[in-house]
């Protein structure tokens, strides 16, 4: 059979190959295990690392030092890392002296100046992002602390007046046992400062700084009546003016123009303003030097009472030298949150607060927005449109703006501009944001 011949001559085969390889172990045995051991080369498992190995060439040592398997010589190229000078590691063999090792070249840094100008750039760009982000952050809390105010107020509206009266009551008692310091007092009762109607008629420099004397100096405060003619009296004369006062046509010899900013009820910053402008030396009429009071005067400080109060008198003893513009914290919403109406409480109580309250919300509306002269255009905040123009602000009429008592929630044209005006920043980026 063909089948089997042929399985029969495969396995004869293998048997004759197998019996000549154990023909020639016999005697060559001893020869063969020596040339094994003389050829075995060690190996080495690779490691788990970034590394690249690139196995070198076998060597032995010297035949005077013996026979010795050598270990297999490895190369080890490092891969280059971000700013980091990539170099080559060639070790040597386990049996190479250490001293006698020659050193890898190593390649120079390829960092230069560039790298950290660009560093640099880019730490001063993340610090001016986080400068932003903050301060659009401050804003916006700003915004949402007003409109809170807002909402809060709002619902005082609406409860009735007897609710009103014993929520007023009960926060008396409260402040009765823990010092009296929201105490409702009498128009008169513990204020020594008073101001007739007939010293507001006839207001002269000599009068308003006899009050502001014993305002600043003795610490006396007007009595509600005085306070609340004193603030008619500002509302008359501040509401004539025009929405953008232009002070050439009231001073034609024009030369000095001092613009003060925020006070922000520091009486002490007043006054040191005060003796700088020499405002104390200031004539009824003075043809060639003014002074504008660039808003924000209450909220924050503790004496925005004081502060508002000075300037007022300086307005009614010098006319057509002291001018008044609003800010964004002359506004029902805003003063009501920052400070202001909760000093007012404080010092006149709630009942006596509530009326004098209502007279100052007159007068910020009263304020006139903007003043120019030949060389400057002043206001508080800034232009808030591209298309922008002083004859918008012009337009509105004095008649309209002493009706805007708040802007943080403006619902017509003119509000919207006057909140614009008086709510924009400076920014770091050329251009309307």
């Amino acid at each position: 059979d063909d089948s089997d011949g042929g399985t029969g001559i495969k396995k004869e085969k293998k048997k004759k190959g197998r019996s000549r390889h154990s023909s020639m172990a016999g005697s060559t045995t001893t020869a063969t295990v020596a040339l094994a051991k003389e050829k075995k080369v060690t190996r080495t498992r690779p490691q788990r690392s970034s590394s690249l190995y690139v196995p070198g060439t076998s060597a032995t040592t010297s035949s005077s030092t013996g026979t010795t398997p050598a270990v297999q010589e490895k190369k080890e190229v490092t891969r280059r890392a971000p700013g980091r000078s990539s170099s080559l590691y060639v070790p040597a063999s386990e049996e190479t002296d250490k001293n006698t090792a020659t050193p890898a070249p190593v390649r120079p840094s390829r960092r230069s100046s560039t790298t950290g100008r660009k560093a640099r750039s880019k730490s001063s760009a993340r610090r001016s992002s986080a400068f932003k982000m903050m301060k659009d952050c401050e804003t916006k809390e700003e915004f949402q602390k007003v409109k809170m105010a807002g909402f809060l107020r709002d619902l005082h509206q609406l409860a009735k007046e007897d609710t009103k009266a014993k929520v007023r009551d009960t926060i008396t008692k409260e402040s009765s046992s823990g010092g009296g310091s929201n105490k409702d007092k009498s128009k008169n009762d513990g204020y020594t400062l008073s101001l007739t109607q007939k010293e507001l008629d006839g207001m002269t420099p000599t009068i308003a700084w006899e009050k502001l004397t014993a305002l600043h100096q003795r610490g006396e405060r007007f009595d509600c009546d005085s306070l609340v003619r004193l603030t008619q009296a500002a509302v008359t004369c501040l509401g004539e003016e025009e929405t953008m006062i232009d002070i050439c046509q009231d001073l034609p010899n024009l030369k000095t123009l001092t613009v003060v900013g925020d006070i922000h009820g520091s009486l002490t910053c007043l006054l040191s303003v005060l003796d700088l402008v020499k405002a104390r030396n200031l004539p009824k009429e003075l043809e060639h030097r003014a002074i504008v009071f660039d808003g924000d005067f209450v909220d924050r400080g503790e004496h925005s009472l004081e502060v508002l109060a000075t300037m007022l008198l300086l307005k009614l003893a010098h006319p057509k030298n002291v001018y008044l513009l609003r800010g964004n914290h002359e506004d029902t919403m805003t003063a009501s949150t920052y400070g202001f109406l909760q000093e007012i409480q404080d010092k006149y109580g709630y009942d006596l607060g509530d009326e004098i309250w209502w007279e100052f919300g007159a007068l910020f509306a009263a304020f006139p927005i903007c003043a120019k002269s030949s060389k400057a255009v002043v206001m508080h905040g800034g232009i808030p449109t591209a298309d922008f123009t002083l004859q918008k602000l012009k337009d509105v009429s004095p008649a309209t703006r002493r009706t805007i008592k708040t802007i943080a929630d403006p619902l017509d044209d003119d509000e919207i501009l006057l909140q614009g005006v008086l709510w924009s920043d400076p920014c770091d980026e050329m251009g309307i944001q």
